[in-house]
């Protein structure tokens, strides 16, 4: 009988073998994504760029902050009128 390896143990010993991220997972659907199992997130520090982006405000309104900003962006890309974005970004996010 096979022995089942974890999914985060397979990665890690992939790492310790070849000291590169492995970003898949090979014996499990055929390839999964491992970047939520086993991926060093420690490496990615964006401290300053969200306090930048919801303007150093509180950790509940910082997400309804980037979330309308984004939303904002997005209707500026498809160039819909900005009047009619910000209201559809304030609407999205309430």
């Amino acid at each position: 009988m096979l022995q089942y390896k974890g999914m985060a143990q397979q990665s890690t010993e992939y790492y310790e073998k070849t000291w590169s991220l492995s970003a898949v997972v090979a014996k499990l659907f055929s390839g999964m994504p491992a970047y939520t199992i086993a991926m060093d997130h420690s490496a990615i520090y964006l401290g300053p760029v969200v306090n930048i982006l919801s303007l150093w405000l509180p950790q509940p309104i910082n997400f309804f902050f980037v979330a309308c900003v984004c939303f904002y962006i997005l209707m500026l890309v498809l160039r819909i009128n900005p009047w009619i974005g910000v209201l559809a970004a304030l609407g999205l996010c309430l």
